[in-house]
Formats: structure tokens, sequence, C-alpha cells
């Protein structure tokens, strides 16, 4: 993904461990990609599955794991969070609330 081209997120799925995601770029372009990621463990509160998603917010590209059945999640941002001094780009925004969703424990 080009982060300084991204205008906003139009759709994604999350199938068989393939997240496809579809977003529009600041000249109008839409672009599909996809990204294998781990197997998401359940829900630590409440035993339901668990899908990754894309999403917007303060412009910024996003990613976030989601209880389908609680909706309890955990979500990271493209570049620095207001808790955080270090600068994530996009594969590493995936990769960390995959790898943070697997580590939680009930």
């Amino acid at each position: 993904m080009n982060e300084k081209n991204f205008l906003h997120f139009t759709q994604s799925t999350d199938k068989n461990n393939i997240l496809t995601y579809t977003y529009q770029t600041q000249t109008n372009e839409l672009v599909t990609e996809q990204y294998e990621h781990k197997d998401l463990k359940i829900c630590p509160f409440c035993g339901g599955a668990a899908k990754l998603q894309v999403m917007n917010a303060y412009s910024l590209p996003g990613a976030q794991v989601r209880c389908v059945k609680c909706q309890a999640q955990i979500s990271d941002l493209v570049g620095r969070t207001f808790a955080s001094t270090e600068s994530k780009n996009w594969l590493e925004v995936l990769t960390s609330v995959v790898d943070h969703w697997n580590t939680r424990t009930n």
C-alpha cells in the first residue's frame, strides 16, 4: 500500500486467513490487495470467532481484529499513535493487530 496516497477503504473481507481489501487513492484509483495472516484465536472473553478488518481513522489506514459475537477488538493505525512514539507502516499494523489478538488471555 502506498500510505501517502491513501484516501479511504471501500471494502474488505477476511476469508480463510486472507484479508482482501480495496482502497481509494487520492487520485481516485481503486486498488485491491491481499494479506495472508496467521490463524486468529477465539475471543478470550466470549469464545466467539474473530475477523481481521480494515478501518479508516483520522484519515489514516488502520486495521482491527474484532470478535463477531461480543465485538471485543484490538486496533492500530499507520503512523504514530497517541500511546506510542514509534511509527508503523501498513504491514507492521496488520501483523501487530493479529499478534496482539493472539497473545491476549482470559
